[in-house]
């Protein structure tokens, strides 16, 4: 296995992977210098406004912009120490999917100010259909 990955749980499963639709994922910002004054409330209301468009890869090697706003469908924010800022997202899993890295690209893209020096982003769990955990 890769250096610096971890198996936490293994376990059949009958759920298909086309039955997937959520992913819930923590994105650690960090700031050398400190999390910006107004970083919770502006990041808060790009995510929560109008469109949010982004480039994103296509299967066939292209770029096509989209829009994130409809595929964020939960979005919580807490300062876990005076350098990092720590979102937790709800995001559409597949058609469309939205990669948490998207979200890291339009705080760059929207909010030069509020760019962070560092990203870090853990899948925390994948949900079917009916919002139950995958398993």
């Amino acid at each position: 296995m890769p250096a610096g990955i971890r198996v936490l749980e293994a376990y059949e499963s009958t759920v298909k992977i086309k039955h997937l639709t959520r992913l819930r994922a923590q994105i650690t910002l960090e700031y050398d210098r400190g999390v910006p004054e107004q970083a919770e409330r502006t990041i808060t209301e790009l995510f929560s406004g109008g469109p949010v468009l982004v480039k994103k890869r296509t299967k066939s090697g292209g770029e096509a912009e989209l829009d994130l706003t409809p595929m964020i469908f939960g979005l919580s924010m807490r300062k876990a120490s005076a350098q990092e800022l720590e979102l937790t997202v709800l995001v559409s899993a597949q058609n469309p999917s939205c990669n948490p890295q998207l979200l890291v690209n339009a705080i760059e893209r929207y909010l030069p100010e509020q760019k962070p020096d560092f990203a870090r982003i853990k899948r925390l769990e994948i949900y079917d259909e009916q919002g139950n955990p995958f398993r």
